[in-house]
């Protein structure tokens, strides 16, 4: 429950994106093929959009996509118990790490240091505890924050290429603030690899290449909860 209240609880909601409607042809009488593709990652709702491409020649790159973001979420999900994530927060250790775990790793230590500590995916035992209680309709103690607290802080995380831990008891990572950007990355690399220069991508997070089927720019907005876009 407190995986799913968490989810709930992400930046992810209020993310949306705004197509307009594809109307105006590519040169003076046929509009581009478009491809879409609906799925699931990292617990919520995914989508892509390919131009200049046909369902058929689609299917191989759909499934691609899949298998990446499958692998993926065997990494950074909370929602799996088996996933490396899961299991360091599980047992306060890691052995072997996968490269690309230690990859977000080191990013998410460059962003740390780059906003003084403001960003610090050691949070998640405060998180829980602030989505435990609004599931109660309640707001934390204060002895409750200041125990959250104590067992968080990135210094107390130890890594290097051969394995991670915890210094301190009941740590645990979450890399809901930058796993969703780091999926939609490693896509729109798969997919230009593969030729494709016109793409929309929203993995939670957002990535475009190229431009729309009518030739202008592919817009991102800002939503409230309700989905109405306010920029």
């Amino acid at each position: 429950m407190t995986r799913r209240l968490t989810h709930r609880l992400t930046r992810r909601r209020f993310l949306t994106v705004s197509a307009a409607a594809m109307a105006l042809p590519y040169g003076a009488s046929a509009k581009p093929p478009v491809a879409r593709w609906r799925g699931i990652a990292l617990g919520a709702n995914a989508s892509m959009t390919l131009v200049g491409l046909e369902d058929t020649a689609a299917r191989e790159v759909f499934t691609a996509v899949e298998a990446e973001i499958f692998r993926l979420e065997n990494i950074f999900s909370l929602h799996r118990t088996d996933s490396a994530l899961s299991r360091l927060n599980e047992s306060g250790k890691l052995a072997a790490p996968p490269p690309e775990f230690l990859e977000l790793i080191a990013l998410s230590g460059v962003l740390h240091r780059a906003t003084s500590g403001a960003f610090d995916p050691t949070v998640q035992p405060l998180w829980q505890l602030h989505a435990r209680r609004a599931a109660e309709g309640l707001r934390p103690r204060r002895d409750e924050i200041a125990e959250a607290q104590r067992r968080s802080g990135w210094r107390y995380l130890r890594y290097d290429s051969r394995s991670l831990s915890f210094d301190r008891p009941g740590m645990a990572l979450t890399f809901n603030g930058i796993a969703q950007g780091y999926i939609a990355d490693r896509v729109a690399t798969l997919l230009r690899a593969r030729g494709l220069t016109d793409v929309l991508i929203d993995m939670g997070e957002i990535a475009a290449l190229g431009r729309r089927p009518d030739g202008t720019a592919w817009r991102a907005g800002i939503a409230l909860p309700d989905g109405e876009v306010v920029r």
